[in-house]
């Protein structure tokens, strides 16, 4: 087990990815991606951490944090410098289909983990997740305006238009539609 700055670290010193993000709660540091897993760490809301990889499934980030290396709860981290497509799978494991970051058209970045659904509502099924971060493009916007119709890899389906901001095109350009 590595020791950083005096402290007993629960993980090797990944290497740096140029990836930062600020913590928007007080955030545990675990040993391993779960709730399950022991706490070894705690950060103030408002920290500034080096983020050095993440898991499968998008939910959590290897963090470094005061000499702790260890595992936190993704939706609590917004990433402020790099992008999510940085950073590694620290895990073990991969996806299967890795999205492609998007690029043409009217391109949209989430700020928060947000879910896609199979129509503009809440009452539409959940069919994918837009992890913080993540650019995405815009294909169409719903006639009350709350809603982004939006392709995430090979998703295509509806988020809450709240939780995107413009990186590239005018949103007001997309067709409007509800289907």
């Amino acid at each position: 087990v590595p020791v950083v700055d005096g402290v007993v670290s629960s993980a090797p010193v990944p290497q740096y990815t140029g990836v930062r993000g600020r913590v928007t709660g007080n955030l545990r540091i675990r040993e391993q991606p779960t709730t399950a897993s022991a706490k070894i760490g705690l950060m103030p809301w408002g920290t500034e951490i080096d983020l050095y990889g993440k898991n499968a499934a998008h939910d959590w980030y290897m963090v470094s944090y005061e000499g702790i290396v260890g595992w936190s709860y993704a939706p609590w981290i917004e990433i402020i410098e790099g992008s999510l497509e940085q950073l590694p799978y620290m895990d073990g494991t991969s996806p299967i289909d890795t999205p492609l970051p998007a690029t043409q058209g009217v391109i949209v970045q989430a700020y928060g983990n947000v879910r896609i659904r199979n129509g503009p509502g809440l009452d539409f099924p959940k069919i994918g997740l837009v992890p913080w971060g993540t650019r995405v493009q815009l294909l169409a916007r719903s006639s009350d305006g709350l809603w982004y119709k939006i392709q995430h890899g090979v998703i295509v389906g509806w988020s809450y238009q709240t939780w995107y901001r413009p990186v590239q095109g005018d949103p007001t350009t997309v067709p409007v539609s509800d289907q």
